[in-house]
């Protein structure tokens, strides 16, 4: 009885901050990695969308529009600052330029530019989840924008 009191009642300070550190690392443990995030560009009134999707457990970064749904997995070139932004330089496959991928300062829009200044779009963030009670939430998703800049960084790490 005596060494329960003293776990229990004496040493308090000492098992709170027990207490406390499991519970940190049991979040971070349990809470689902976000590898998953896309971008969409949809005109008002066309039936032309485009669609910028990144995957960081597979390091790919499709684009796909209404034209090519299937879409083209992105060759990472190299990164250059751009603008005063961090960017990606990707290139589309059988297409011999180079495009700048960057996110804006709030996070919510990518900025997808062709080098030679003929291309230029604005992509709004994507969510992936249930919509008005229908659907399911995805879990490993980027739906805010702090979650969709940190999986975006993933691809500098080359």
């Amino acid at each position: 009885m005596n060494t329960l009191y003293r776990f229990f009642i004496r040493n308090q300070p000492r098992r709170l901050a027990l207490i406390l550190f499991l519970f940190i690392h049991l979040q971070k443990s349990f809470s689902q990695e976000k590898t998953h995030s896309f971008f969409e560009y949809r005109p008002e009134k066309a039936n032309r969308w485009e669609i910028l999707s990144f995957d960081s457990e597979q390091h790919i970064i499709t684009y796909s529009y209404a034209k090519h749904p299937e879409g083209y997995v992105l060759r990472i070139i190299g990164s250059k600052n751009v603008n005063g932004k961090a960017a990606l330089i990707v290139a589309i496959p059988k297409i011999e330029k180079e495009y700048f991928l960057y996110l804006n300062n709030t996070y919510e829009q990518l900025t997808f530019e062709c080098a030679d200044g003929s291309y230029k779009k604005t992509f709004t963030l994507g969510y992936e989840g249930p919509v008005n009670g229908i659907g399911t939430y995805c879990e490993q998703c980027a739906n805010e924008p702090t979650e969709a800049y940190e999986l975006f960084l993933t691809f500098f790490q080359d």
